[in-house]
């Protein structure tokens, strides 16, 4: 791999719709405003995230996006 290359993955998986909301509501989106699906950890709610994805899933979110990760949100609806 090279600097700039996509990867793809799942960093929160969440198995039921009204947590997917959450997730959703944790970034100031709604689950289905498709148009806003990329965020950034400046809009993030780090508490409400922390209590669907626990401090490691937090940590690891803030530690990708300091490196300039990009991440974008998939319904679970």
């Amino acid at each position: 791999m090279a600097d700039g290359d996509t990867v793809v993955t799942n960093l929160f998986s969440v198995f039921a719709t009204d947590i997917s909301y959450r997730l959703a509501a944790a970034f100031g989106v709604g689950a289905m405003e498709l148009g806003k699906h990329e965020f950034t950890s400046r809009n993030v709610d780090l508490g409400l995230l922390t209590e669907i994805v626990g401090a490691d899933g937090v940590e690891s979110f803030l530690l990708l996006a300091s490196h300039g990760f990009r991440f974008f949100y998939l319904p679970n609806a």
